[in-house]
């Protein structure tokens, strides 16, 4: 949704320069999504793999698996 968009829909009576004066304050910028490679078909399945194997952990048996090297493509 563009910023002139966003007074039409949500605040039909603020203007323009309080609409940017917000988003500028809530630090809200325009981005462009970074064009990314597909999900090539072995990656899903490594990673349906390494899901399914855990699918009945509890929190406490995932404490470092962040920093773990065993589900890595």
């Amino acid at each position: 949704m563009t910023r002139l968009e966003l007074p039409n829909r949500y605040a039909p009576h603020a203007s323009i320069r309080t609409i940017d004066r917000v988003l500028r304050e809530a630090n809200v910028r325009k981005w462009l999504a970074q064009k990314r490679p597909r999900l090539q078909e072995r990656h899903a399945k490594a990673r349906l793999a390494c899901t399914l194997a855990r699918k009945d952990w509890r929190s406490e048996d995932f404490q470092g698996i962040l920093y773990s090297d065993e589900c890595t493509m």
